[in-house]
């Protein structure tokens, strides 16, 4: 355990940083003693300031009575919650009622949303699925069978559209042997 001089911020008046290193098991909570001292001061520093900036490594000193009292305060509440292999799904940003301001990377966005498979099956299934404007413009439907939309996108984009690539340069004539140019209307070659 580190005395009471290690944890708390220095006393010098020019200091207005409190910072703590502190790693353990995520599954070991800090002692109650330390826990109440560490909300009591959180809740002080965060009526004292108009910002506070936390970096919340995941290494077991916020638990979630800290993550309570920084939620709390009425100062802005800046975070970067972070994910590393010790804390993986276990620190996401989402275990922070509030937060005016966060920085996360695009993995702990992920892991913070719960992207699963399905979601990115969903995500697909609406891609393919979901009609555009052109599919709109290209078949007039009433309101009522507007369900009907999807049917014309497959339709469109997965059979008559690959048809018609295929089929498009097969159905162009080729020039007739020894001119320049195809016959237009009205001409003879």
């Amino acid at each position: 355990m580190r005395s009471p001089e290690n944890f708390w911020p220095n006393q010098r008046p020019a200091s207005n940083v409190l910072k703590y290193a502190h790693v353990r098991p995520a599954t070991a909570p800090l002692p109650r003693a330390v826990e109440d001292e560490l909300c009591g001061l959180l809740r002080k520093v965060g009526r004292g300031y108009d910002l506070v900036c936390v970096a919340d490594y995941g290494h077991g000193l916020l638990g979630p009575r800290a993550v309570q009292a920084l939620a709390g305060t009425p100062a802005w509440l800046a975070l970067n919650v972070q994910t590393n292999s010790a804390n993986l799904g276990f620190n996401v940003v989402t275990r922070y009622p509030r937060a005016d301001y966060i920085c996360i990377d695009e993995p702990e966005l992920r892991l913070a949303m719960r992207e699963r498979v399905a979601d990115k099956l969903r995500y697909v299934w609406r891609t393919v699925t979901t009609p555009r404007v052109q599919h709109f413009r290209a078949v007039k439907l009433p309101d009522r069978w507007f369900a009907a939309y999807r049917a014309v996108k497959l339709a469109h984009d997965y059979l008559a559209l690959p048809v018609w690539r295929l089929l498009k340069p097969l159905l162009r004539r080729p020039p007739p042997i020894g001119s320049a140019t195809p016959p237009g209307p009205g001409r003879t070659g």
